[in-house]
């Protein structure tokens, strides 16, 4: 890590609404993306320096359908 790098309290993530982020994280992993829960409401994202644009495209994609199904009452 040098001192241009961001302190990993700045890395991308997601505040969610209600405490499902350990059960995202699962959905996530399943679908063949790993995401950190942070806490029970916030979901991490840190990629690694090599990631690529395919791979980040992917990644969205995963991340917006494991969130519309929770949205639409999904795994509790």
């Amino acid at each position: 890590m040098s001192a241009d790098d961001p302190p990993i309290e700045n890395c991308p993530r997601i505040e969610l609404d209600r405490p499902v982020a350990e059960e995202i994280m699962g959905v996530c992993s399943e679908e063949g993306l790993l995401v950190n829960n942070v806490k029970p409401t916030a979901l991490r994202f840190i990629p690694p320096l090599t990631v690529s644009e395919d791979e980040i495209d992917r990644a969205i994609e995963i991340v917006d359908r494991v969130l519309a199904r929770f949205e639409a009452g999904g795994p509790k």
